[in-house]
């Protein structure tokens, strides 16, 4: 598939219908959901969104990706039943084939929101508490600080339907807020947890559309502008399907894929993060290259090798030492071959310098034989 320019990628945006009658006029909160081949879940999605009890109006944008399997009836019947709390963002053909995911629906459905407030909700995953957009604004309007907040949420195995933990940060630490560098860390938050600030995302960097994920960097993004606050009261469920596109990847490509979007931030992000990120890039090629030397492939160690020199090895979290050995191990195996065998010649001439020490100047305790 070759890939889309920005202006390609932009003018594929507006090929979509919208269908929307009679929807609230000044709604306080967008729930966005995106809708492709869900339909056996978009049902309960909506069902969630639509149980909220709230102070304030909201809308359900849907974004419906052109699905085969009858998703897109399924949401034209929602928006029948309730005209005046659904629009639905309908594809006029499936994204995927430009982009290879659903970036392109991703994208035009936050547009298509009015609210001052955006809750994100996927099709495969719902709301089990009728106060969560409640909750949320509340927060929000209160803590002007945050750009975003969040929620622990439940992780549903599927097709097993079982709960097999908690998707959040560790609920020990009962931190109320995070920011910048904890979710550059990892992407702690599920996507249909969290509630943002729509003034924040009104302007997205292109880059974003070609990155490998989309929820991820859009919390960097917001975390950029404020912090994250967070409660640990499960209030959705994540469903955690085993054919995803991410786990069914290998862990090396996962990686690298992380650090492409490290290398994509530095496109876009405020320089105030860029050393952070370049230690984030550190990091992850450092480990890329080692798991590459153990299986043996030379080039691609040196070339994430190398990556993790040129950004900021300084502050990668891996030993500095050990940084310095496995890159003279790669790049200069002569040289390291030399330091190792000085090393072992300076052993032996000192363990030998010990024993002639101990032959000429006996112990007290051990005279040598024949002395009175």
């Amino acid at each position: 598939m070759k890939a889309l320019r920005p202006e390609q990628f932009e003018a594929l945006l507006p090929n979509f219908k919208e269908i929307s009658t009679t929807p609230p006029a000044k709604p306080k909160v967008s729930v966005r959901i995106l809708a492709y081949n869900h339909s056996e879940f978009i049902a309960q999605a909506i069902e969630g969104a639509l149980m909220q009890q709230t102070n304030f109006e909201f809308e359900l944008v849907i974004g419906e990706d052109c699905s085969t399997d009858g998703t897109r009836e399924l949401v034209l019947n929602y928006q029948q039943k309730h005209p005046d709390r659904i629009r639905l963002i309908l594809a006029e053909e499936n994204g995927g084939k430009y982009t290879g995911n659903g970036r392109l629906n991703f994208v035009r459905t936050l547009q298509a929101c009015r609210g001052e407030y955006i809750a994100l909700l996927d099709g495969d995953d719902y709301w089990t508490s009728p106060h969560k957009l409640q909750f949320q604004a509340d927060c929000l309007d209160s803590h002007p600080e945050y750009a975003e907040c969040g929620h622990q949420a439940t992780i549903l195995a599927y097709p097993e339907r079982k709960e097999v933990g908690f998707y959040g940060p560790d609920i020990r630490t009962q931190e109320s807020s995070f920011g910048y560098s904890e979710i550059l860390e990892a992407n702690f938050i599920a996507t249909s947890s969290v509630m943002f600030r729509r003034e924040f995302i009104q302007n997205l960097p292109k880059a974003i559309y070609f990155l490998p994920m989309a929820d991820w960097p859009l919390h960097c993004l917001l975390a950029s502008q404020g912090r994250i606050g967070w409660s640990y009261e499960p209030m959705g469920v994540y469903r955690h399907h085993p054919n995803a596109i991410w786990s069914s990847m290998g862990q090396i490509d996962i990686w690298k894929r992380i650090v492409y979007m490290y290398e994509v931030y530095l496109t876009y992000m405020d320089p105030a993060y860029h050393s952070l990120i370049k230690a984030k890039i550190s990091d992850w090629a450092f480990k890329i290259g080692l798991e590459h030397l153990k299986n043996a492939d030379h080039a691609q160690a040196k070339l994430f090798l190398a990556k993790c020199l040129r950004a900021n090895p300084l502050g990668c979290s891996a030993p500095k030492l050990e940084i310095i050995k496995v890159s003279l191990r790669t790049f200069i195996p002569s040289f390291f071959w030399f330091l190792s065998a000085a090393k072992q010649l300076i052993r032996r001439g000192s363990s030998r310098d010990q024993l002639g020490g101990a032959k000429d100047n006996p112990s007290p305790s051990n005279p040598p034989a024949g002395t009175d």
